[in-house]
């Protein structure tokens, strides 16, 4: 741009980076698609900087430093409700796709499968088979269904997040197991489904670390459910609210789903990977702030109201 400095795409330590974004009189507006941790520093460290430029001189605390707006899209810690209803086969192998695509790295990838009790162990069974079909290797290969992880930090992270669960002496049905090629992008962990008992899930801030936080990798968990009420409970039992997914084809229960579940996008009987983009991503709860965020052009931009009355009284005060 001639005559200005200005950069589109600056690659920098992100601590960093937040740190001179907040500072800057230049920017007025922070917007980040990251952790809720995250976002939840940057807020942190936005009231410390606030704290620092408080005036006392006339005896009350007047801050000098202008608002910024932050909006923020989050983690997901998105639940699939299985029912007892549906064709096993069909809703599994969508579910391994929901699951695992790009190793499971993506915000609104199924994390939580929760299964009727009748049709649990069935269940179960047809989704194994349809993860172990799964193939990890090079991207690039069209045979290959998994990459790799996007770093070691997040390979550690499935290990901590295995290795926690077992504490709670879980069931692992498939996976558990890293593959580390020494190189940073040959990083894989294997398709891991972990069983998670709905009793270890009363309590949320006691809860197996793989169902409290999103597990940004292929590490899945799979809940029992007695009910539709039951179902609807574990599903609500997050901080995360970005989507849920159901597979019922009982159309009044569907109306309860819609109705009750706690999540600001809901798919109902939907194939895997499906997004609006004429809708609003960000979610309620942890998943968005503020919750539900707007379309991102509208969060850019601030509205300025007019109203031009002079056609109708120029000739009065002319």
């Amino acid at each position: 741009m001639q005559g200005l400095d200005a950069l589109d795409l600056v690659i920098a330590p992100g601590e960093w980076a937040v740190d001179e974004f907040l500072k800057s009189h230049l920017i007025k507006i922070i917007m980040t698609v990251t952790s809720s941790h995250t976002a939840k520093d940057i807020l942190v460290r936005y009231g410390r900087l606030l704290k620092k430029t408080a005036d006392k001189s006339m005896g009350v605390a007047m801050y000098t430093e202008p608002f910024k707006q932050f909006f923020f899209e989050c983690a997901g810690n998105d639940a699939g409700i299985v029912m007892d209803d549906v064709n096993l086969e069909k809703v599994a192998k969508w579910n391994a796709m929901a699951s695992y695509t790009n190793s499971g790295q993506q915000c609104f990838s199924m994390k939580r499968i929760i299964v009727h009790q009748d049709i649990y162990d069935d269940y179960v069974e047809c989704l194994i088979k349809e993860i172990e079909k799964l193939r990890y290797g090079d991207p690039t290969d069209p045979t290959v269904d998994i990459g790799p992880l996007g770093s070691r930090r997040i390979l550690m992270m499935m290990e901590v997040m295995v290795a926690d669960a077992k504490d709670y002496g879980v069931k692992i049905y498939t996976g558990g197991d890293k593959i580390d090629t020494g190189e940073d992008y040959g990083l894989f962990y294997k398709p891991t489904l972990v069983e998670i008992k709905p009793e270890l899930c009363e309590d949320l801030s006691k809860a197996p670390f793989l169902w409290r936080e999103e597990a940004f990798g292929p590490v899945r968990s799979i809940t029992k459910a007695d009910s539709l009420k039951d179902a609807i409970r574990l599903a609500n039992a997050s901080n995360y609210g970005m989507r849920a997914v159901v597979y019922t084809s009982n159309l009044n229960d569907i109306e309860i789903f819609k109705r009750d579940l706690e999540a600001a996008n809901i798919y109902i009987n939907a194939r895997p990977m499906l997004t609006d983009i004429t809708v609003a991503l960000g979610g309620i709860k942890d998943s968005a702030y503020p919750s539900g965020c707007k379309y991102y052009p509208q969060e850019l931009v601030y509205q300025k109201y007019i109203y031009d009355g002079t056609p109708t009284n120029l000739k009065d005060i002319k």
